[in-house]
């Protein structure tokens, strides 16, 4: 089994990062820097250049507000507080920068899936389009204003039609501009054309386009669904159904959290409670996904940020307490038994969730499922009020050794065995406190690391595991030998014993290579 690990920016960051999408290239995260930078990461958590963390710095000395890679190139559009757009090659290190077209806070950033068109909007009302020339240089296309004092408050790209006698295809995109109480659903194209699809009663918090019916769907401030329809793509758009979700009323309400799930199926939670509930617009059908705590009893916590990714059917939930819950989607379920809720919700397989800073503001997803990050709120102030976390899954931790089995069940959960018939007893189940990297068993010490902690355990008589000793340390590969823990150190093995005092350095150069240690 896989666990998602997190590694935490150590640095003072802003509200917004990114994976970069690109087939063939190394995956990067882009991580807004405060005051006024960006910087790229790998898939460790280190800074992709050590010589220069913050790659990318904006001059006119504001912070990064949006940013969207390229799908297709290793290309990075950056959005900043003060309107400016800047494009960073990163195979070439070389900035394009663009200060005249927007002049107010940049609010949406989306390129088209074909990665022809980049639109942009910003707090003025502004909606501007963008392609890039062959050296990957950016060129403004076309621009849409509205009146003094709307905003565009939702965005997202719509179909690409195709101009048979031209061959080639525009860019579409939907948005909402926000007049008083209300929103003006409207549509653009690449093309300098525009128009108005519908007035709705109330301002829109969400919108996404339901690409295999053409259809539109508007999430209200009152998390009222709004799904709008047209017989064709030259014909007007008309309202279909609505359906209000309950999230609270007055000061109690929170915003709907809102995503494709899978085929056809949308995934909505409310903020006020540990559930996901899932809707069939295909065939109707409605179910929840229960979120669980770390005693695998139902989650108190409320949901506040949903993020899937439709490649490869996972959903992640982030809930008010830093959990990350994360399901993976097996499709033969669903219509295998459709219309029964209960066999529905096991079409979600439950993968061992993870821990980060704070609430999550914001999930993205990888170039693949491995891979993801969180920006969350920081109650800590560990680096800022803001953190970001690189999360990358990797094997469970396990060990069979002295008459014992020690299997990770968590980030930071283990359950503890000892195979013997005459003393069975239920399998120890122990929970650490810290992020297990780590892991061992020499007779009844029980060793488990993780960052800059290590913990040893006693198994007394009973079965019971107490603890024994802890101390801070910086390794990333230890190994414990009866009253000696073995640790690597800069190219060196340390010995020490199980209180982390006494060290002797052992000189091990024909080791160095290991990235693991292993008592026998």
């Amino acid at each position: 089994m896989e666990i998602y690990y997190c590694n935490q920016i150590k640095k003072k960051t802003g509200a917004t990062a990114a994976w970069s999408q690109a087939p063939g290239y190394a995956p990067m995260l882009a991580v807004s820097l405060a005051p006024n930078a960006v910087g790229l990461y790998t898939e460790e958590g280190q800074p992709w250049d050590p010589k220069k963390e913050a790659l990318v710095v904006n001059v006119r000395s504001t912070e990064c507000a949006k940013m969207a890679w390229h799908p297709l190139l290793p290309l990075l559009a950056i959005g900043w507080r003060d309107g400016g757009i800047s494009f960073y090659n990163v195979e070439e290190r070389r900035l394009e920068e663009d200060s005249k077209t927007h002049r107010r806070p940049v609010t949406h950033m989306m390129w088209s899936a074909n990665g022809e068109r980049l639109i942009t909007t910003d707090e003025h009302g502004k909606l501007a389009m963008w392609k890039t020339d062959r050296q990957m240089r950016p060129l403004h296309v076309n621009s849409y204003e509205e009146a003094p004092g709307s905003t565009i408050g939702v965005a997202t790209m719509g179909p690409a039609p195709v101009n048979e006698s031209l061959g080639t295809t525009s860019c579409v995109v939907f948005y909402g501009v926000n007049v008083q109480d209300t929103t003006v659903l409207k549509w653009a194209n690449d093309q300098g054309q525009q128009g108005v699809m519908e007035e709705m009663p109330e301002c829109a918090t969400d919108l996404i386009y339901y690409a295999a019916r053409d259809q539109l769907l508007v999430v209200g401030v009152s998390c009222t669904l709004y799904l709008l329809g047209r017989v064709d793509q030259d014909s007007p758009w008309y309202p279909v159904t609505e359906m209000r979700f309950s999230s609270g009323t007055g000061e109690a309400a929170l915003k709907l959290q809102v995503c494709w799930a899978a085929e056809h199926t949308l995934a909505t939670a409310s903020g006020k409670d540990g559930v996901v509930r899932m809707y069939n617009f295909e065939t109707e059908d409605n179910y929840v996904i229960q979120v669980e705590s770390a005693e695998g009893t139902p989650s108190q916590s409320p949901i506040v940020c949903l993020k899937s990714d439709l490649r490869y059917g996972m959903l992640a939930a982030g809930s008010a307490d830093g959990r990350v819950s994360v399901f993976n989607y097996h499709a033969h379920g669903a219509h295998d038994h459709p219309g029964h809720a209960a066999e529905l919700s096991k079409s979600w397989d439950a993968q061992p969730a993870f821990l980060v800073e704070g609430p999550p503001q914001l999930i993205q997803w990888g170039p693949n499922s491995r891979l993801m990050c969180v920006v969350c709120d920081d109650p800590k102030h560990t680096y800022g009020p803001t953190a970001v976390s690189v999360c990358r899954k990797t094997l469970l931790h396990q060990c069979y050794r002295d008459g014992y089995v020690v299997i990770q069940s968590g980030v930071d959960q283990v359950l503890v065995e000892q195979l013997d018939a005459a003393n069975a007893r239920p399998p120890a189940k122990l929970t650490l406190g810290l992020q297990l990297q780590g892991l061992d068993m020499s007779d009844r010490s029980l060793l488990v690391y993780g960052d800059k902690k290590a913990c040893v355990y006693e198994v007394s008589s009973t079965g019971a595991l107490n603890q024994a000793s802890s101390f801070e340390t910086p390794s990333q590969a230890m190994a414990i030998s009866k009253d000696s823990i073995f640790r690597a150190a800069d190219n060196i093995i340390e010995v020490c014993n199980t209180s982390g005092g006494g060290v002797l350095l052992v000189c091990a150069p024909q080791l160095l290579w290991c990235t693991g240690l292993a008592c026998c």
